[in-house]
């Protein structure tokens, strides 16, 4: 009825839609054998799971890449999923009248046949090797999961034998003894039975604290679910019989842990081969079975590396001050770990490090119990450390320079170098995995968390935390041509190249760190300290800067300017201002390389303590961007919905200028916030050549946003450049471009295209015409195709978080592309959020998006067909400094 389980409100007579996909479940408790009356339902004291039963039917629920969720023994024809249970062992007996039938008479049933069978099973990575029990719970129907919890009693069968997802060997020879009304053995038997055949779990307990413990598991189970939300990383954008590899991070909610795994792309698709993973098992196994000791943890003092005279190598050893290592942890840093709760605080520091490195000893008892050591990976993609691929002309970078001092290129030094894929996680650190066999191989733990990491082993209300939540980049730079501070002169003379990775932490906090990883492995744990460059803010940092820094969401760029050499380049981010006492406007700061001193800044003119503007992602524009990394604008958007062009053009630093580009509307004048990165190119148009800036608009930062319906656009502006003024009024200035129906419900049409004047109009726009629609993951460009996904966050509980779409246009128009092979502009991907498509050339010339979904799917889209004069060309157009 109404007031059942697939009320919106439980309990209550609701009228309103039901939610036809909720999941329920049901823990049976007992201290002892069960005894008891029967089941009042007749039908549940029959022989339920000693009887074969009628057909139960449903939609595939089909994922976007033609596959279904429509699992085994359910069977799939055409687009309706069945399942008929067929008794069999471990799930029958001869008896009735059991807790066993009880159980499968409610998992069995259709227990609301008015309402759609679209229940989602959960869906199994194929990369695992073992999951809970009810991971492997194939219905679609209304129905109901049992776990059955004892207190120490054992019956005849051992669960061992058979043990979740009840499929082993010993499963089919299971004989089942007729449970009595009474405190026998067989009862107990019942108990683990009814657990088999309501695809949940049994447990006994032989104390209290095992008895909680066991609870605990059975509740984690229950709220788990598997999703994902990073884009998937790959090896070489041109994908070969050699270089096919992709990677992708998934997380589990409940447990909060997540996994890393690597599948080969097949050349001829481009779609990945999940039935063949890359690594003998994944890396959150892997890392299962490591020790503590053993692995190699590192972190930074806090301290500045330069005082203004020596440069000092601030890396630490992850090692609690008692430690006779040679770096380790400073009495205030591990104090920060210590936990309020007496006991096991408050001077524990060093016990919860132990558990941060894996140490499992105490856990249940003194702190958190894991199911995983590794953490939850949410929005953090995988970064590959490969060998320099970059084709810059610099002095000792492709060629050798005895003037110089170098006999070998850097990229020949360095063409067999180990490689690692870099992964932040919100256990707090950035873990470096193994590239070939997905060992890890270092951490870092970034000092900017240390004050928030003792939270993680709570075991009494654990909450859950983001920690290293962005994904960084992996960049070659001479630090001989860069700048340890502003007032210095080139740090040395001749060449000295590194590999640098640089990341912020996302919604895990406000600053950056950067590591060498010039050497992708280290042979010690003291080797791998030395790798620890830099972080911003420190001690060092001013007081105002530090108040300016916000949340660090955006991917830090690695280039070179005239006037100081190889920076790197970050925006002030997210709420900067009456949080921490900033001012709230959008600054991009230029800090050294090698230190992290602040170099230069400039600020925007919008925003407040009260309103901060929100300036996250920035993308700079070089004009040889492949051979020369001098860059000459650099741009981004802000949660105010303002474009701004900042000009490091000038060798003088002094002259550098910020001009605002557009202030982006809706058609009712509503601003339209940019939390995405934008894309650039130079364009030949009617009216020249035009430099483009691709941006779309819309967030998702938080639960917060699910409910805003604004329409949203994605645009294509030109700078005219110099003292160009503002694009005002926006629209009028604009070409619009109507995306439409399509030929099929699930496909979008950009209808009656328009060929835009540019001797008149600055650029184009489309909106987009789904209610909530947002562009709120990076654009890509392939020739002159732009692609991006658009998200559409539901509170929907039948929807995994919502629905997406995947659109590809003309990057000059807006329009139709000018490759043919494709009949939409815009394509359904499905009940399932999209993170940004990651684009692949193909052997064919073909240009694929790999686009990773919330629901752990990943499905291949066409952005340029083969057969287009595509082949041999790059992927991405030469001016980009691409992040």
């Amino acid at each position: 009825d109404n007031k059942g389980p697939w009320s919106k409100t439980p309990g209550t007579e609701d009228t309103t839609a039901q939610a036809a996909c909720r999941q329920n479940y049901s823990i049976l408790m007992t201290d002892g054998y069960w005894n008891g009356a029967a089941a009042s339902t007749a039908a549940a004291r029959a022989n339920v799971d000693g009887t074969d039963a009628a057909a139960i039917t449903g939609p595939a629920l089909q994922k976007d890449d033609g596959s279904d969720y429509c699992q085994a023994p359910a069977t799939l024809a055409g687009s309706t999923c069945s399942y008929t249970y067929t008794a069999a062992a471990p799930s029958s007996d001869g008896w009735d009248n059991t807790l066993a039938d009880i159980s499968m008479y409610y998992w069995g049933r259709d227990l609301r046949p008015d309402l759609d069978n679209i229940v989602r099973p959960n869906i199994i990575d194929p990369a695992k090797t073992a999951e809970p029990s009810n991971s492997l719970d194939p219905a679609f129907w209304q129905h109901m999961v049992t776990y059955t919890v004892g207190l120490g009693v054992v019956g005849s069968v051992d669960p061992a034998t058979c043990p979740p997802p009840y499929s082993a060997a010993g499963c089919a020879s299971i004989s089942w003894p007729q449970p009595t009304d009474g405190a026998t053995s067989p009862n107990m038997d019942d108990m683990f039975h009814a657990a088999i055949n309501g695809r949940g779990g049994f447990f006994s307990a032989s104390d209290p604290d095992v008895f909680a413990a066991s609870l605990s598991a059975a509740l984690t189970d229950i709220i788990g679910r598997t999703g994902a939300a990073a884009a998937v990383a790959v090896a070489n954008a041109h994908v070969t019989v050699g270089e096919n590899q992709s990677f992708e991070s998934s997380y589990k909610s409940g447990d909060w842990t997540g996994d890393l795994v690597s599948f080969p792309i097949d050349p001829a698709t481009g779609v990945q081969d999940t039935a063949s993973p890359l690594w003998a098992s994944p890396a959150q196994a892997q890392l299962d079975a490591r020790t503590a000791d053993s692995r190699f943890l590192i972190s930074f003092s806090g301290t500045a590396p330069w005082n203004g005279t020596t440069l000092g190598n601030q890396g630490i050893q992850f090692q609690p001050t008692g430690a006779a290592t040679a770096t380790k942890l400073s009495a205030a840093q591990q104090a920060l770990l210590d936990t309020a709760t007496s006991p096991p605080g408050p001077a524990d520091g060093a016990n919860v490090l132990a558990w941060l490195r894996g140490d499992r000893s105490k856990e249940g008892s003194d702190y958190r119990a894991r199911s995983h050591v590794l953490g939850d990976i949410i929005n953090a993609e995988p970064v590959i450390v490969d060998r320099p691929r970059a084709n810059f002309t610099d002095p000792c970078y492709g060629s050798s320079d005895l003037a110089l001092g170098c006999a070998t290129s850097y990229k020949s030094a360095q063409a067999a170098r180990d490689r690692v894929v870099l992964q932040g996680a919100n256990d707090g650190m950035l873990h470096a995995f193994d590239f070939a066999t997905g060992a890890e191989k270092w951490a870092y733990v970034p000092n900017l968390v240390m004050g928030s990491l003792n939270a993680l082993s709570h075991k009494v209300g654990f909450q859950h935390q983001y920690f290293v939540d962005a994904t960084g980049i992996s960049r070659d730079a001479d630090f001989c041509k860069a700048r340890v501070s502003a007032a210095s002169s080139a740090w040395c003379a001749g060449s000295d190249w590194r590999t640098i990775f640089v990341s912020g932490l996302g919604k895990g906090g406000r600053g950056y760190f950067a590591l060498d990883v010039t050497a992708p492995v280290a042979a010690s744990e003291a080797a791998a300290a030395a790798k620890s460059l830099w972080e911003f803010p420190h001690s060092g940092t001013p007081a105002a800067d530090s108040k300016n820094a916000g949340y660090s969401f955006g991917a830090p760029i690695v280039a070179k300017t005239r006037a100081f050499g190889w920076v790197v380049l970050i925006a002030s981010g997210y709420n900067n201002g009456a949080d921490t006492g900033g001012d709230g406007l959008g600054h991009l700061y230029v800090l050294s390389p090698i230190s992290g001193e602040i170099l230069a800044q400039l600020a925007t003119t919008a925003g407040s303590s009260g309103t901060p503007s929100g300036l996250a992602y920035l993308t700079a524009f070089a004009l040889s961007g492949s051979v020369d990394a001098t860059i000459e604008q650099v741009y981004g958007g802000d949660l105010l919905g303002n474009v701004w062009r900042f000009d490091l053009s000038s060798a003088d630093s002094a002259t550098w200028t910020v001009r605002k580009l557009a202030a982006l509307v809706d058609g009712s004048g509503t601003a339209q916030p940019v939390t995405t990165r934008p894309q650039l190119a130079t364009v030949t148009t009617s009216a020249g050549i035009k430099r483009f800036i691709f941006v779309g608009t819309g967030r998702y930062l938080g639960d917060s946003d699910v409910a805003t319906t604004g329409t949203q656009t994605m645009y294509g502006l030109i700078d005219d450049l110099g003292d160009a003024p503002e694009i005002t009024p926006l629209r009028s200035n604009l070409q619009q471009q109507i995306l439409g129906a399509g030929d099929t419900a699930e496909e979008r049409k950009i209808t009656s295209p328009a060929v835009p004047d540019y001797s008149v109009k600055k650029g184009w726009y489309i909106d987009l015409p789904a209610t909530g629609e947002r562009i709120d993951t990076h654009p890509a460009l392939a020739l002159e195709v732009l692609a991006f996904t658009s998200n559409i966050p539901s509170s929907d509980p039948c929807k995994p978080g919502g629905s997406s779409w995947f659109n590809v246009v003309d990057a000059t128009t807006g329009a139709v592309p000018a490759y043919g092979g494709i009949t939409w502009e815009s394509k359904f991907l499905g009940e399932a959020l999209a993170s940004r498509p990651v684009l692949i050339q193909l052997p064919s010339g073909e240009i694929k998006a790999i686009i990773r979904k919330s629901d752990v799917t990943t499905t291949v889209k066409t952005v340029v067909p083969a057969g287009s004069g595509a082949g041999g060309r790059r992927i991405s157009w030469r001016e980009i400094i691409t992040q």
